[in-house]
């Protein structure tokens, strides 16, 4: 499960263009089955790619399984 905050769908990919929230429905579907962080590397690298971020990003991902809930922290 991925959540982020409006700073990554508002981010423009090009002059006047927004990227939006059915780019990155799509992104996050080609991800699949990635991990919580591959998923949030993935995201982060994404961001790279914009011409301009203007506004604050969050992104967290959660990855739900069988066995014990751990917590992974990355840097």
């Amino acid at each position: 499960m991925n959540r982020y905050s409006d700073g990554l769908t508002e981010a423009q990919i090009r002059a006047g263009r927004r990227y939006g929230d059915r780019a990155l429905l799509e992104f996050v579907r080609d991800l699949r089955p990635a991990c919580a962080a591959a998923a949030v590397d993935a995201l982060a690298g994404l961001l790279t790619t914009f011409a301009e971020v203007d506004d604050d990003v969050a992104v967290i991902a959660l990855t739900a399984g069988e066995g014990t809930p751990r917590a992974v922290c990355t840097q």
